[in-house]
């Protein structure tokens, strides 16, 4: 108490020697205080908080899985300013994003009004249309297609349909450019191999492991002749290439063959999780304990060491994405990919991570208890807009949607969460 009063002294010290115009100043008139808000600024700055009010109020939906919400949020942006081509083009994107096809038609629409011609809103109309099975969705491509982006057309495009899951257009645009003669302007080297890595991985993504192991062959003979046969990046994908094969083989009942192929892979490519994966199961559906036991510690071991630093988020998650491939210490790969989603919870890969093993949890136990959880982690990592894989993400949510019904609800499949 004592030193509050010694300051209360010495601020009344200093009052009692300022001029009287210090303490009670004269105002003069390039020093008149601002003039009150009329009622239109007024109107004005509170639409404004509104409006950023409504933006973080999506992002919180989105983070929350609750898609339809966020885009609600959206249209009533676009309602208060309804020219803004900022405010349009959030809203198309993330109509599309949640494949509310009309209301990303509406919104594109009032843009091609504007500029019919703009790359952009052809692309948005084009996937407005694909999306309502309107074969009106051909003519806005074709005219993308033919404008002139600052890079590849076909690359472009299929980029621009790709962070939509729509598929079937992105394999059609990748053709395009590998259907390019050598001579053709837009043609390129990288741009081609581009288009092969791409389509190769969604091939592969999807199941289809034969085409997918052609398509990386092709790729590796122009990488060949593009002298990168001695790159990291040539191991990396003749690893992919004998992945599929490995998976190919398996589904042709010749698991002898499957085995050389993911060896091949591993050694190709060390930290190729899935590879290791699929191997230590094939080997342990075969009756070869020891092999899978020192293939399963080959790759546990360097992920557990990366683990021991509790801010390598990426290691956690490959470990336990490991054991989600492998259906091996579930509990422990939860457990990391909790951590790993606590620390970076916008990531998709980690969210996907952690309702995979929710999703192999009860199954691998006979039980359903953890099946919601699986569903709703993967509905938050599809709610996120991203740019690549998305088609990954919704195969994903589909299957946890469908082991939920078949092992929970199944007499009732509308109390799917």
């Amino acid at each position: 108490m004592r030193n509050c009063v010694i300051a209360l002294v010495l601020i009344g010290a200093a009052f009692a020697i300022q001029p009287i115009s210090s303490i009670c100043p004269i105002t003069r008139a390039d020093e008149m205080p601002p003039a009150a808000e009329t009622d239109e600024q007024k109107a004005q700055a509170l639409e404004a908080e509104t409006i950023t009010q409504l933006r973080l109020l999506s992002a919180l939906y989105l983070r929350e899985g609750v898609p339809d919400k966020a885009l609600e949020c959206l249209e009533k942006i676009c309602a208060l300013r309804p020219d803004n081509i900022d405010a349009l083009n959030d809203l198309i994107y993330l109509a599309l994003h949640v494949q509310n096809y009309k209301a990303a038609e509406g919104a594109a629409q009032k843009l091609s009004a504007g500029k019919p011609d703009e790359r952009n809103t052809l692309l948005a109309l084009a996937a407005c249309w694909y999306g309502l099975s309107n074969e009106q969705y051909r003519g806005f491509l074709e005219k993308a297609d033919a404008s002139e982006p600052a890079g590849n057309p076909y690359m472009d495009s299929a980029a621009y349909f790709e962070q939509f899951g729509m598929t079937e257009l992105v394999y059609a645009e990748l053709q395009k450019e590998l259907d390019l003669p050598p001579s053709a302007p837009k043609n390129s080297v990288e741009a081609r191999m581009a288009a092969m890595r791409k389509t190769a991985f969604y091939l592969s993504d999807e199941g289809k492991y034969a085409e997918a192991t052609l398509m990386y062959g092709r790729l590796l003979a122009e990488m060949e002749q593009a002298g990168l046969d001695a790159s990291g990046e040539y191991n990396d994908v003749a690893a992919q290439m004998n992945y599929c094969e490995a998976r190919q083989y398996e589904h042709d009942g010749e698991p002898d063959e499957a085995r050389q192929k993911y060896e091949t892979a591993v050694r190709l490519s060390p930290d190729n999780v899935d590879a290791q994966g699929h191997l230590y199961v094939l080997l342990k559906k075969q009756g070869k304990a020891d092999d899978a036991k020192r293939v399963f510690e080959a790759a546990e071991a360097p992920l557990l060491a990366r683990t021991a630093d509790e801010t390598d988020d990426n290691a956690m998650n490959s470990l336990a994405w490991f054991y989600a491939v492998t259906s091996e210490k579930i509990d422990a790969g939860i457990k990391l990919a909790q951590k790993a989603v606590a620390s970076r919870p916008e990531e998709p890969a980690f969210l996907d991570t952690l309702a995979e093993l929710y999703c192999t949890e009860p199954i691998s136990r006979g039980g359903t208890g953890s099946l919601k959880a699986a569903v709703k982690y993967e509905r938050i990592a599809v709610a996120i807009p991203k740019r690549e894989n998305v088609p990954y993400y919704m195969r994903q949510q589909a299957k946890m949607i469908a082991t939920f019904t078949v092992y929970y609800v199944r007499p009732h499949p509308e109390r799917v969460p």
